[in-house]
Formats: C-alpha cells, structure tokens, sequence
C-alpha cells in the first residue's frame, strides 16, 4: 500500500525547530550519505543548526563529497528539537546513533523509500516509487523553496546516481532524468560523480574476488557466493568498506534471475544482500529473515553459522526465482 506524503505535517515540524539531529543507516551507501550531506546543507543554508550522523563515519569513497569531515560517528550528551532519519528501512538500521537520537524523545520525520518500512516516524515521507531517498528530498526541498546549492545538489545526485547503478534500474523513470538535470543545472558534476562511486573500486575489493569467486555457484538460476571472514581479512579490506557490490555483478550472470552474497563477519554473523533482475522480487525474502529493502535489491543480517545459513536460504532464493517470471526473457 502507498501512503499519503505527510509534506504538511513535515513542514510543520522543521519549521517549529531550530536545531536537528539527522542520521542515516548503517553501512551507508551513496544514498545514506548523499541524503545525509544534501539535506544538512540545505538546512544548514536555512540558517538552522544541523548535527549529521551515521556510525562508523563516512566510507573512505565519499569523502569527496563537501561536508564529509562535519559528519559525526557517535552522538554523545547531544540534543535537538528535531529529528529526521533517512533512508533506513527500520529503526534498527538507524544503528547506535539512531538509537542515541531516537532516545532524546523529540519528534521524528522519517525520509525513505523501501517497501519494507513500517512508517516508524512521527511524520512519515515514504516514496516507494523512488529510485532514492535522494530524489525525494528534491521533492522536499522543491515544496520548501529552498534552493539548491553546489553542495547540496552535488550531495543528492550521488544519492540517485549509486542508487540507481547510473540510472540503470527498473523505477528510474523521465522524472528521474528531470531531477538528476536539475541539480546538474544547480552545479552538481555527473562524471566527478560517477568516477568516484559506480566507476571505481578498491584494490582490496578485487583481492576479495580473486579469493571467493571460486566459491560462486549456480543452480534453478540462482547465482551465490560465500565470503568467510578469513577470505575478508586477507583481501585487506577494512570492516566498513564495500566489496564492490558483488551481489550487482553477479546478476549480470545470463542464466541469473537472483543473486545472493553471503558475507561472515568478525562477530560470526552473516550479512546477506540479494539483487534480482526485472520481474522478480526478493524484498519479501529478506522481509522473512528480518531485513528488508527493495523489490530487487533487498539485504538482511541474521546469526551464523555461515554455513548453515547458505543451506537455509540458498532455498528461499530458488522459491522466489521459481515464483517469478522475466520481463525481459
């Protein structure tokens, strides 16, 4: 079911505050920290005072982006009038400095665009049809009159940029093309973007292929790979960083409809991300094992053995494949 925007109850609240605390989820990805920087500079440039977090900080990837070094990574003995959380898909994924902010008991604007979100805010502007959280804060920031600076609009087309794979999923439609050139027009860089974030990766990353695509596996066109955390700390990658989106190139497979990483942490749990190809939904599988997500692009993080849970799940996949039905054969 799509829910009303609430874009009046929303007004209502920033403007009744002065000071916000904004935070994004876990793991961020250019998504959770373009919301994150566009948002905080737009406020900012309103002339309110804006405390951005996410734990762990920014990824090393997105330091590029202006405002980067201002992000917090904990929140400690601070308050708000306000807080806003973007682009987490439930409480949980807002990680410790949700919790913190969460804690203080002051309204709550919720910003996302998952299916699976229960709506947790005071105010809620939840867009499923958007390709990115991003591109609904140019929404909101259009409804507000706040104009679009470099920096802000450098901040939101990263959003959309990563989270569309370069404008190449199934929700981009014409509107997006409209707001991508949009915060082009407002100074945003399109190439400096997308060389920083869709085209590179790090070298830690291809180490990582080099150890596990032995392991990867296809079976009733399901594609999957396995990455302990030996195979992780032998490609040197720190415990934040991305293994460049395995999930995303294994769908590129031509007998794949859905794909699936199984990543081992250091605590032995496994950190799980599915990708699918038009016509087939993975969202409801990751809903199941408690995560969430996209129709294509769905993840969860659930107890070890890894072992064990590539048994469990390798099946929940197969049913969803078998479920579906191509949309480009």
């Amino acid at each position: 079911m799509i829910l009303p925007m609430q874009w009046n109850e929303a007004h209502a609240l920033l403007d009744g505050a002065q000071s916000v605390i904004i935070v994004t989820h876990v793991f961020p990805d250019g998504d959770a920290i373009g919301s994150l920087l566009g948002l905080s500079h737009a406020l900012r440039e309103c002339g309110k005072t804006v405390i951005a977090a996410v734990d762990g900080g920014v990824p090393d990837y997105l330091r590029f982006l202006p405002g980067s070094a201002a992000v917090e990574s904990t929140l400690n003995g601070v308050t708000a009038d306000l807080v806003i959380t973007l682009d987490a898909s439930d409480v949980a994924r807002t990680g410790e400095v949700g919790k913190t902010a969460l804690a203080l008991g002051k309204p709550v604007i919720m910003v996302d665009h998952h299916p699976t979100n229960p709506s947790f805010g005071t105010v809620n502007l939840l867009n499923v049809t958007a390709t990115a959280t991003a591109e609904i804060l140019v929404d909101w920031l259009e409804a507000l009159a706040i104009p679009l600076s470099k920096d802000t609009a450098t901040a939101l087309l990263t959003g959309i940029v990563t989270d569309t794979l370069c404008f190449r999923v199934s929700s981009v439609t014409s509107d997006t093309f409209g707001k991508a050139q949009k915060l082009m027009a407002a100074g945003a860089a399109l190439v400096e973007i997308t060389q920083h974030t869709v085209n590179r990766r790090s070298a830690g990353a291809f180490r990582l292929w080099a150890r596990v695509m032995p392991t990867v596996q296809i079976e009733d066109h399901v594609i999957w790979i396995v990455i302990d955390k030996m195979a992780r700390a032998a490609s040197g990658l720190a415990d934040d960083e991305s293994d460049g989106s395995l999930s995303a190139l294994l769908i590129e497979a031509d007998d794949a409809y859905i794909s699936g990483t199984f990543r081992e942490t250091k605590e032995g749990r496994v950190e799980l991300s599915f990708r699918a190809v038009p016509g087939f939904n993975v969202s409801q599988t990751a809903l199941s094992l408690g995560g969430g997500g996209h129709i294509q692009a769905a993840g969860a993080t659930v107890d070890g053995p890894l072992a064990d849970v590539v048994t469990r799940v390798v099946p929940l996949l197969k049913a969803a494949a078998a479920a579906g039905s191509p949309v480009y054969p």
